[in-house]
């Protein structure tokens, strides 16, 4: 990831999309890793899993499924408590909770703006862990709501063409992305 995301200024993108075009692409591994290497960097940083369908965050960063996301969204939870701390000092994690009409509701509504608000001005850096770009319309609604966006593509598993239709529809619905060499 070049510089701009860490010392960029006004122009650093702090609010991150981690996405894929199918699923089994590795994006939730390279949303944790990314997570925490900016933690363990000295950031103040949260990942947010918003693949509220099939959540796997709080499996792999070993925090509680319950009280996450989508309590915060439907049930009026105080974002703080729906908030879990991790064994890193500088890494928190939102989990998805348990997925309800009323979350979903809110995320295609305004994709969760109230929350990212807030997170945004909790934290240095936020994370957004996402459903399949291709299948779900979740990652589009989150995405009005971040400053760029990371396609995983995975050796062997990745299909191009999917991949290909996968930035076109984040470009189309105005989502920064950063092209890696």
């Amino acid at each position: 990831i070049r510089s701009i995301w860490l010392h960029g200024g006004d122009n650093a993108k702090r609010v991150l999309m981690v996405a894929s075009a199918s699923s089994g692409e590795g994006k939730t591994t390279f949303a944790c890793q990314l997570a925490g290497s900016l933690a363990r960097a000295g950031r103040k940083t949260i990942l947010v899993d918003c693949d509220i369908r099939r959540p796997r965050v709080h499996q792999l960063l070993e925090v509680p499924l319950e009280l996450g996301l989508s309590e915060a969204l439907s049930d009026g939870l105080q974002l703080e408590t729906a908030i879990h701390r991790t064994r890193d000092e500088n890494l928190d994690v939102l989990p998805a909770g348990k997925i309800n009409d009323a979350a979903l509701q809110s995320i295609a509504r305004d994709g969760a703006k109230r929350v990212f608000e807030q997170l945004r001005n909790d934290y240095e850096f936020v994370i957004v862990d996402s459903s399949p770009i291709l299948y779900v319309a979740d990652g589009g609604a989150i995405g009005k709501n971040v400053d760029g966006s990371i396609i995983v593509v995975r050796s062997h598993v990745s299909r191009l063409p999917s991949v290909a239709v996968a930035c076109q529809r984040l470009e189309m619905m105005g989502i920064r992305s950063e092209e890696q060499t």
